[in-house]
C-alpha cells in the first residue's frame, strides 16, 4: 500500500477519522489504512452531497449570498483532500482510493462556483435591463446576457457529469437532481426574459466581446474565455481570432455561432499576479478589439523543512533542507527563503526545482535547544502566496567553533567524549563480530570443534549483551539509542529462538511475542511503546523514559537468559 503525505495526514486525521465511527467501518491501525476503506471515505464525504443540494436551492431561489455561504463551508471541508489528491497526482501515483471519491465532489464544487458567479451576474444585468423604459439600444447588452446564460448551462451539464459519477460510489442524487431541476427552472425564466427583450430591440452592430474566469486546471492555474463575435448583428462564424494573454498571443477560431471557447493554462513557477487579456481580429476590411479583461493571481504555496544527522547521533552535523511548492506540487525556483534559528535569521534562495538547503556544520552554534522554522514572503509581482514551514525542536549536544587557523570552517568538538563514545561503538561491534562468528563455527561444527574449545554460554551471550546495552545507552542520541537498544534485543532473541525474523515479520509481530514472556508483559508494552515513538513519532524522548526503556529490556533478557 502506498503512503499519502506526511503532512496532509497530520491535517486530515482527525476529520477523517471522526468518520469511522459514523460509517460503522473496523478500526484501523494507521490513517493510510482509513484512507482505503470505501466506508470512511464515503462517510467523509457524504455531507458535501446535502450541501451541494443547498447550494443550488439557494441558486433557483436567487439566494446568492446563501450559496456563497455554503460554498465557503464546501470549499473547507474539500481542502484538505485537495492537498493529498494533488500530491498524488504530482508523483504520478495511481490506485489510491481518495481521489476516487475526492474527484467528482471537487467537480461538483468547481461547477457550483462557476455557476453562482455567472448566475449573479446574468441576474443583475437582465434586471437593469428590464428597468428600463427605452429599451431600443440594448442590442449588445442582451448578447451578453445570451453568452452568459449559455455558460450557465454548460456549466449545469457538467455538475450532472459528475454527480453522475458518484452514483458508482453508492451515493443517491435523486435529491440533488430535484432541487437541479428547481434550478433549471430559473434559467428558463431567465431565458424567457432574454426573449421578450429581444423582441423589443434590435442589434444592428457589431461585437467583439470577452469574458474570463478562473478555472480548475490539473497541475497549473487555468483560465476559462468566452466570447463572441457579432458583425451586422449577426454571429461570425469560423473566424480567425488573437488572443492576448499577458505578451502572449495565441490563434483560435469563433464556432459557428460566433462564440469563442479557450481553456488557458498558465506555466508553472511563473513571476507575474495579473493577467491582462483581450482579442483581436478582422472581417470585411474592418479590424476589431475587444474589451480587455484583467484578472489577479493568487495561488498557494507550500514550504516544508526537514533535518536529518548521521546515524551516530553527532547532532554537529544537522542539515536542514526543505522545498517551496505552488499548491500543485511545481517547485518555486529564485525564491527568497528566510529561515529562523531562535529569533536569529538566514537568508537563502530556491534552486530550479524549489530546494533550499543549511547545514549546521559550516557555522558557529552552542550547546543548546533549538527552535527552527522557515518562511517564504512573495514580492509585490508574485502571485504565490505566502507559507511557513512546519517547526522544527532539536537539541545541539557539542559545540560547533571556526577554527583559528584558516578560512574554512570546521567543528570543534569535545574530543573525550565523542572519542569516549566512539571507541565504546567500536569495542561493541568487535564484541558482536565474534560472537557471531562464534555462533556459525558452533553450528557448522568447524573450528571451535577441532579446537576443542566450548561454544559460550546463554549466560555469557546475556553478559556480551548487557555490557552492549550499556554503550548503546549513552549515545546522546535518544531516539537512535533507542532504536538501536530494540535492534540489539531482536539479534538476541532471534539466536535463542524466541523470535523470528524474516521479511513479513513487523514490530506488531514481535509484541504479540514478547507479551507471553512470564510477568513481563508490563515491559513488553513499555518497550513497544517507546521503539514506536522513537522510530514513527515526531515527539521525542526524555532521560526517564530511555532510561526505562533500557531496563526493560534488561529484565526481558535476564529472564530469557535464566536470570532474575
Amino acid at each position: 500500500m502506498r503512503k499519502y503525505p506526511l503532512v496532509a495526514l497530520l491535517a486530515i486525521e482527525l476529520l477523517l477519522f471522526s468518520s469511522l465511527f459514523v460509517s460503522g467501518s473496523p478500526p484501523h491501525q494507521n490513517i493510510n489504512d482509513a484512507l482505503e476503506d470505501p466506508e470512511v471515505l464515503y462517510s467523509y464525504f457524504l455531507e458535501e452531497l446535502s450541501r451541494a443540494s443547498v447550494v443550488i436551492g439557494c441558486l433557483a431561489d436567487e439566494d446568492f449570498a446563501g450559496a456563497e455561504v455554503e460554498q465557503l463551508l464546501f470549499s473547507r471541508h474539500l481542502s484538505i483532500p485537495k492537498q493529498i489528491a494533488l500530491e498524488i497526482g504530482t508523483k504520478a501515483l495511481s490506485g489510491q482510493l481518495l481521489p476516487t471519491y475526492y474527484g467528482p465532489f471537487q467537480g461538483t464544487y468547481d461547477e457550483l462556483d462557476a455557476i453562482g458567479n455567472l448566475q449573479s451576474e446574468l441576474s443583475s444585468l437582465l434586471l437593469e435591463l428590464w428597468a428600463l423604459e427605452d429599451r431600443s439600444g440594448i442590442g449588445a447588452e442582451l448578447l451578453i446576457a445570451n453568452v452568459l446564460l449559455a455558460d450557465v448551462n454548460s456549466n449545469l451539464d457538467g455538475l450532472k457529469g459528475y454527480l453522475e459519477d458518484l452514483v458508482p460510489l453508492g451515493y443517491e442524487i435523486s435529491g440533488v437532481m430535484v432541487a437541479i431541476g428547481s434550478l433549471e427552472e430559473t434559467l428558463n425564466r431567465y431565458a424567457s426574459m432574454i426573449s421578450e427583450l429581444e423582441n423589443q430591440t434590435s442589434y444592428e452592430g457589431n461585437m467583439l466581446y470577452l469574458m474570463v474566469s478562473r478555472s480548475e486546471a490539473q497541475g497549473y492555474y487555468g483560465v476559462k474565455v468566452s466570447g463572441f463575435f457579432y458583425y451586422g448583428g449577426l454571429p461570425v462564424a469560423d473566424n480567425a481570432i488573437a488572443l492576448h494573454f499577458n505578451e502572449q498571443e495565441l490563434n483560435i477560431s469563433t464556432d459557428h455561432d460566433g462564440r469563442i471557447h479557450y481553456d488557458h493554462i498558465l506555466p508553472a513557477d511563473i513571476w507575474f499576479n495579473q493577467l491582462d487579456v483581450f482579442a483581436e481580429t478582422g472581417y470585411s476590411g474592418e479590424a476589431f478589439v475587444s474589451n480587455t479583461v484583467t484578472l489577479h493571481i493568487e495561488i498557494g504555496s507550500m514550504l516544508s523543512l526537514s533535518r536529518s544527522y548521521d546515524i551516530t547521533g553527532n547532532v554537529a552535523s544537522i542539515f536542514l533542507s526543505g522545498q517551496l511548492r505552488d499548491v500543485y506540487g511545481n517547485g518555486l525556483s529564485a525564491r527568497d527563503i528566510t529561515i529562523s534559528v531562535n529569533g536569529g535569521t538566514i537568508e537563502l534562495e530556491t534552486d530550479n526545482y524549489g530546494r533550499y538547503s543549511y547545514s549546521f556544520q559550516d557555522n558557529i552554534y552552542e550547546k543548546g535547544t533549538y527552535t527552527v522554522f522557515s518562511d517564504y514572503v512573495p514580492g509585490d509581482s508574485e502571485p504565490y502566496l505566502s507559507s511557513r514551514s512546519q517547526t522544527l525542536v532539536f537539541t545541539i549536544f557539542t559545540e560547533q567553533k571556526i577554527p583559528e587557523n584558516g578560512p574554512i570552517h570546521a567543528i570543534k568538538e569535545n574530543l573525550s567524549a565523542i572519542m569516549t563514545i566512539a571507541l565504546l561503538l567500536a569495542l561493541s561491534a568487535i564484541v558482536v563480530l565474534i560472537y557471531r562468528r562464534g555462533t556459525r563455527m558452533t553450528a557448522t561444527g568447524g573450528d571451535a570443534g577441532r579446537s576443542g574449545q566450548r561454544p559460550g554460554s546463554i549466560e555469557d551471550e546475556r553478559d556480551t549483551l548487557m555490557r552492549e546495552l550499556g554503550i548503546l545507552e549513552r549515545i546522546g542520541n535518544f531516539k537512535e539509542s533507542v532504536i538501536l537498544g530494540y535492534s540489539r534485543m531482536l539479534d538476541f532473541l532471534h539466536s535463542k529462538g524466541i523470535v523470528a525474523l524474516n521479511p513479513s515479520t513487523t514490530h506488531k509481530d514481535i509484541h504479540r511475542t514478547l507479551i507471553k514472556v512470564p510477568d513481563l508483559g508490563r515491559e513488553a508494552a513499555y518497550i513497544t511503546s517507546t521503539f514506536e515513538l522513537a522510530r514513527y513519532s515526531r515527539r521525542g524522548i526524555d532521560t526517564s523514559r530511555k532510561a526505562s526503556f533500557f531496563l526493560s529490556i534488561r529484565r526481558m533478557v535476564e529472564r530469557i537468559g535464566g536470570g532474575r
